[in-house]
């Protein structure tokens, strides 16, 4: 009796240490959920960081950093490289991508062209290859009614290889 009340008791602490596991995750998930609701919510008031104050680039940067450190994978940088030459599946950061917030200056300034504003910005990961894609509108288009006149759009595309 004694042995099946151990018993027992291993078997309650060990559903309790899965409880506790699966609420972690659970919780994990969760915070990284309302992180990510966090930074589209300034991206959408600020233009994707383009008309963002310095307090608001400073905030981002925060929930950013937060949403790093509650990245559950480890080695996201894995297969970036190529690797060995051969196709990586296995490569976490591997597909399209279209940037919700920037504080790179290099982007910024951008926007301070009197002819053309900043569309969609793309960055297709491909190992090794990785291709940023920056749609440009003429000025005068985004200031007029969608309909009004055909849309006109530069995309430029600039491939690098690691």
């Amino acid at each position: 009796q004694q042995q099946q009340q151990q018993q027992q008791q291993g078997k309650l602490q060990s559903a309790s240490t899965d409880e506790l596991a699966t609420n972690s995750v659970e919780e994990g998930a969760e915070t990284r959920k309302n992180l990510k609701n966090k930074l589209l919510k300034l991206a959408a008031s600020y233009d994707r960081g383009f008309g963002a104050s310095p307090s608001a680039r400073k905030e981002a940067i925060s929930v950013i950093e937060s949403l790093e450190e509650a990245n559950p994978s480890t080695d996201t940088a894995r297969g970036m490289d190529g690797g060995d030459g051969s196709i990586m599946e296995d490569t976490p950061l591997r597909g399209n991508w279209r940037m919700v917030w920037t504080s790179a200056q290099d982007v910024l300034v951008l926007a301070a062209s009197p002819l053309s504003t900043v569309g969609a910005i793309y960055q297709i990961i491909d190992p090794p290859v990785i291709t940023n894609i920056i749609d440009l509108l003429p000025r005068l288009q985004a200031l007029l009614p969608p309909n009004f006149m055909p849309t006109s759009m530069l995309r430029a595309k600039v491939k690098t290889r690691s």
